[in-house]
């Protein structure tokens, strides 16, 4: 499998299956370097944005509670992530953070604020976020 690199960087493969075979090797390095970087990027969020840290009062957990008062009939959690430009493993920490704030005042999230699984486009499930009368009413005055 003689695949030779020449010095413009590109390639030259012997066979068109050499050639299919390598490029489906890069593709596949590109994609875990892909998968790696986005998996940088979630852990990396602000550290006030995290379960163990302080009262949770970050900015994208205020973030979180406007986006959620401003739509009454819910937002899906990858709307979420792209509007507060997080990724979707960054949600769950929001939402103990929320958590936090509600039992703080006194009420429980699950009262406050509905969690629905919906299907995208694509197939695929995701969750809708939708606030009670409750939850808006309360978040509306915080």
């Amino acid at each position: 499998m003689p695949i030779r690199v020449m010095p413009d960087g590109s390639f030259v493969c012997d066979t068109p299956d050499e050639a299919i075979s390598m490029r489906d090797r890069l593709m596949e390095r590109r994609a875990k370097e892909a998968r790696r970087e986005a998996r940088r990027v979630a852990r990396a969020g602000a550290p006030s944005d995290h379960v163990g840290a302080g009262n949770g009062d970050g900015d994208k957990t205020t973030a979180l509670q406007a986006l959620l008062v401003d739509s009454p009939d819910g937002i899906s959690s990858d709307d979420l992530a792209q509007h507060l430009g997080v990724g979707a493993r960054s949600l769950p920490p929001l939402m103990v953070a929320l958590r936090r704030r509600a039992r703080e005042k006194g009420h429980d999230l699950a009262q406050l604020l509905v969690r629905e699984r919906i299907f995208d486009q694509s197939g695929r499930a995701v969750s809708r976020y939708r606030l009670t009368e409750e939850g808006v009413k309360l978040l509306k005055e915080d």
